[in-house]
């Protein structure tokens, strides 16, 4: 920060933006000033793109990341067995407008429904149906999803006998 000054007073930007004060001081105070209160703010922000009526929930648990310095990256196993950092990624997309409307990242070891059911409604959505992955499916998130009056759709493994592979015979 100390030679932002400087580097602004050589840089086609200052002609762009001419009078910009770039010293240590105001960067500083401008920064501490856009990390307050940063969850607001976020959530402020990405409320102005959700639009339209129906969403779907997508839930990405398995996304996993290297970085050492992501406060919500928690190391857990993921289907291989490999023990990864990784960051639970809930989006909420715009079946109206055929694009993203809203995100929001967990810490990686959080794996219930209730920071569906937060997502939704921090969003400020009335109809989101959720789309899980295929080991997502037990009667415990089924019925957690339905107390919480989300719509789901979820991949059965083959062992359930309510699968019925009657219509492809």
């Amino acid at each position: 920060m100390k030679n932002l000054q400087a580097y602004y007073a050589t840089s086609f930007l200052s002609e762009r933006l001419p009078g910009a004060h770039l010293s240590p001081k105001v960067v500083g105070d401008l920064l501490g000033d856009v990390g307050k209160d940063r969850e607001t703010r976020t959530k402020t922000f990405l409320k102005q793109f959700v639009s339209g009526n129906d969403f779907l929930l997508i839930d990405l648990t398995h996304v996993f990341s290297l970085p050492e310095n992501i406060i919500s990256s928690v190391s857990g196993y993921n289907s291989k067995r490999e023990f990864l950092p990784r960051i639970h990624l809930i989006f909420l997309f715009s079946l109206d407008h055929h694009m993203p409307s809203y995100f929001r990242t967990v810490a990686g070891s959080i794996r219930d429904v209730s920071s569906l059911a937060l997502t939704v409604k921090e969003a400020g959505v009335q109809n989101a149906a959720m789309i899980g992955a295929k080991g997502f499916y037990s009667e415990d998130n089924v019925l957690a999803l339905e107390k919480e009056g989300l719509h789901y759709i979820l991949p059965l493994k083959r062992k359930y006998v309510f699968s019925s592979y009657k219509l492809f015979q």
